[in-house]
């Protein structure tokens, strides 16, 4: 089967399968999965949830952390011709329920460790991992021939981003919008991952990100073997680098930044490295610098979001070989399958060098957001374009230079998150009168949250006791780091709070503010 055949998530595990039957798939905690095992247990999933009653389009959410049996499961629930609904396990309890609720999943598998945060709704069928691996017929599982499983245009996945206005929406992905990743790894470009059969991949993103779903399926599409970690563990990163001899690898800036402070970074052998990719936040160009020194290998940087199923743009290696080159500050090029443009306040494309906001057009851009025909429409025009929400622009050999964003999103250690779900989070305390919430430079995280508070009168506030509260009503994650406190905040003739220009005071003096 040709590359260009890989039309749904059921295919590639079937074909893979085949093809590399005995080769390594997964690594995880020391168990060497082969691709023909992969493939064996994926249609022992669905088989379980066909048994179970799902039907094609139901979603499934997954409430794990990683593993291979995660792997397994995005496979499994496409054989159903299901949907795979990941969940931030990192959520509150109570943003955990809505998504679930939103999703109408029919069935949650849940890693007993997450117990307590998995929802009550009426309704939903929980299943723990191990019930989902386990076949109705245990001692016979009919293999699912991709073709009957799922097409290029159904969905894939339901993947949720933070909303704008408080609440979560759900991504739509297709299988054509991850089988692009597969269609791309075949050509060689050299804005381009370029992976093989020969590598060895070490996936440390989580995989209920788009990030770590992309980082898992590009080597699986290649044939090269993933070594998957349960969680960021800088030690553990070192040891797997050597004794798996990992080839490629897939990091945020903050975690690069820890692992390259680590006391043990200095003895490790990174010599089997050849490529690094980065990208999801904010990178210092010092720390970038740094990397490129010490890891000696090439370099890539990824700009993309869930809306564009991962990666749109890359800056390819050659682009990094000058430290003190200009274009080391730009995104890069659009992939193949990608394309660009800039427009204005008034949608007219813009010239070279003209900011304005990045729209982006291609296979792999969303369906839409599930059941926000309104979201989706101011999102996604007739045409195909999506409105990326950033502002940057394009030089004269078409380079994306991303100058800062539209919307008010702060990316912290690769986390989305948006000031007024914060902010509504803090406008229940009976201190506060107003509040502003925006993403100052940090040097761990890329960017810190920020709360810049007006105290109803005669009233007092302590910062710790400020930020608790809010961690009782949203993620931690998603709650200040620091608080500022304020007699007024600045307003426009409506009376709305400049959010703009309350962050532009942290930021003046620091290059780079977005990746």
């Amino acid at each position: 089967m040709r590359a260009d055949t890989y039309d749904t998530l059921a295919d590639v595990a079937h074909e893979q399968g085949q093809r590399h039957r005995d080769k390594p798939a997964i690594i995880f905690e020391g168990e060497t999965i082969t691709f023909g095992d992969v493939d064996h247990h994926a249609d022992a999933v669905a088989a379980r949830l066909r048994a179970i009653g799902v039907a094609p389009g139901d979603r499934v959410a997954l409430l794990a952390r990683n593993s291979a049996t995660y792997a397994i499961l995005l496979f499994g629930i496409a054989k159903a011709q299901a949907v795979a609904t990941p969940l931030n396990w990192r959520l509150a309890p109570a943003e955990i329920a809505y998504i679930v609720e939103d999703a109408g999943a029919r069935v949650l598998v849940l890693d007993p460790v997450l117990a307590p945060l998995a929802p009550s709704n009426s309704g939903l069928l929980i299943l723990s991992l191990d019930e989902a691996l386990t076949p109705p017929d245990a001692d016979r599982v009919a293999p699912i021939e991709p073709r009957e499983a799922a097409r290029r245009s159904d969905l894939a996945a339901l993947i949720y981003t933070s909303g704008t206005t408080g609440q979560p929406k759900g991504v739509m992905l297709t299988h054509g919008a991850f089988a692009r990743h597969c269609e791309l790894d075949a050509i060689s470009t050299p804005h381009h991952v370029g992976l093989s059969r020969d590598d060895v991949a070490l996936l440390v993103l989580p995989l209920f990100h788009i990030g770590g779903i992309e980082f898992l399926l590009r080597p699986y599409f290649t044939g090269a073997t993933t070594v998957i970690h349960q969680d960021f563990d800088v030690g553990r990163i070192l040891d797997d680098v050597q004794r798996y001899k990992v080839t490629v690898m897939g990091l945020v800036p903050t975690a690069m930044q820890m692992m390259l402070r680590h006391p043990r970074c200095a003895a490790t052998d990174f010599s089997s490295v050849r490529r690094f990719i980065y990208g999801a936040s904010p990178i210092p160009i010092d720390l970038l610098k740094e990397g490129v020194r010490r890891f000696d290998c090439e370099f890539l940087q990824s700009y993309g979001m869930t809306e564009t199923a991962g990666t749109c743009v890359m800056l390819s290696p050659e682009d990094h070989r000058d430290p003190d080159a200009p274009r080391m500050r730009a995104a890069g090029l659009p992939i193949l399958g990608a394309e660009l443009k800039i427009v204005d306040t008034g949608g007219r494309e813009t010239l070279p060098h003209g900011v304005g906001e990045i729209l982006v057009r291609g296979s792999g851009v969303m369906a839409g957001y599930w059941r926000r025909p309104d979201a989706t429409a101011a999102a996604l025009d007739s045409d195909g374009w999506l409105r990326s929400g950033d502002a940057g622009y394009l030089d004269e050999d078409g380079y994306l230079y991303v100058h800062d964003r539209v919307k008010d999103m702060i990316i912290s250690g690769g986390e989305n998150i948006y000031p007024a779900e914060v902010e509504s989070a803090i406008y229940g305390h009976p201190a506060v009168a107003e509040a502003a919430v925006v993403g100052v430079p940090d040097d761990t995280w890329g960017e810190a949250v920020k709360a810049i508070i007006v105290l109803k009168p005669g009233a007092s506030l302590d910062a710790d006791e400020l930020i608790a509260w809010t961690k009782t009503r949203i993620a931690s994650f998603k709650a200040p780091k620091s608080v500022d406190l304020v007699t007024e905040l600045p307003k426009n003739a409506a009376g709305k709070i400049l959010r703009r220009e309350i962050r532009d005071a942290y930021w003046r003096g620091r290059d780079r503010p977005v990746s």
